[in-house]
């Protein structure tokens, strides 16, 4: 079957169909819960159900080049400074006490799950179809808000729209450095690989010291709110370093037929 052209509209579209699965099979918006719960206890329906359904759309439209291919060994001495975060958050949760073997194995499974779902979709349908309208800094720029941003959502979840809104803008900064890791490399895999270790890491510290209380993240000190968006500082900074030459690797304009978007 000869598959559809995708361009900025249809990747855009394919988002907010991605975005309604996520929402109609996640938990109830008026049942506020903890993110942590949502992965302890099972497969999360909606990290499941959300992959499947880009894989779909994926065999009916072609948005170009996705980056599905292994990276080259030489591409792994870029992740030196996120797999430093990993180790430290790691060792962190480690210190506290890890969870039940259970619980770790639900963890890993839904955070695979998630590595696979958001990469596919914003640094692979999107950024893919956004290239064939745009130039790299305007696509790069719009895939890394639409990523940041969509964490907002998360308010339905948890109950606490602060708790949302800082989360984005620290996903909005962590993100950049997926996408500069998607243009040196020209793989998603590792993507999804460094996203599902990165959360995996990060479960593991929440659960090992504990969920803050949704509604009272409003009541901590401005520096606290600002924590993990200053914690990823460096991760954005690093990212700006990997894109320095990008208009060069992509070219100056929209990407054309034949060629790699990395």
């Amino acid at each position: 079957m000869r598959r559809l052209r995708g361009g900025p509209v249809s990747a855009f579209a394919t988002f907010l169909a991605w975005l309604l699965v996520m929402l109609l099979a996640g938990p109830n918006p008026g049942e506020p819960v903890p993110i942590s719960a949502m992965v302890t206890e099972g497969i999360a329906l909606q990290l499941l159900l959300a992959p499947l359904f880009l894989i779909l759309v994926t065999r009916v439209i072609d948005f170009g080049d996705l980056g599905l291919r292994a990276p080259a060994l030489r591409h792994l001495r870029l992740l030196w400074l996120p797999l430093l975060y990993v180790a430290a958050i790691f060792a962190f949760a480690v210190a506290l006490g890890l969870p039940t073997g259970r619980q770790v194995l639900f963890v890993l499974a839904n955070c695979v799950l998630v590595g696979i779902s958001e990469e596919l979709m914003f640094r692979g349908v999107l950024f893919a179809g956004f290239r064939r309208r745009f130039s790299p800094w305007p696509a790069v720029v719009a895939v890394t808000l639409l990523f940041g941003s969509v964490h907002i959502l998360n308010a339905f979840i948890t109950g606490s729209l602060t708790g949302a809104v800082m989360q984005a803008a620290a996903a909005g900064l962590s993100g950049l450095l997926f996408i500069a890791l998607r243009v040196r490399t020209g793989s998603l895999i590792l993507c999804i690989a460094l996203h599902a270790l990165w959360n995996f890491a990060a479960f593991m510290a929440t659960l090992a010291q504990g969920d803050i209380d949704p509604g009272q993240v409003a009541d901590l000190p401005l520096v606290a709110q600002l924590m993990p968006a200053l914690f990823v500082l460096p991760l954005f900074l690093y990212a700006l370093y990997l894109l320095r030459d990008l208009t060069r690797r992509l070219g100056p304009g929209p990407a054309t037929p034949g060629t790699t978007s990395a």
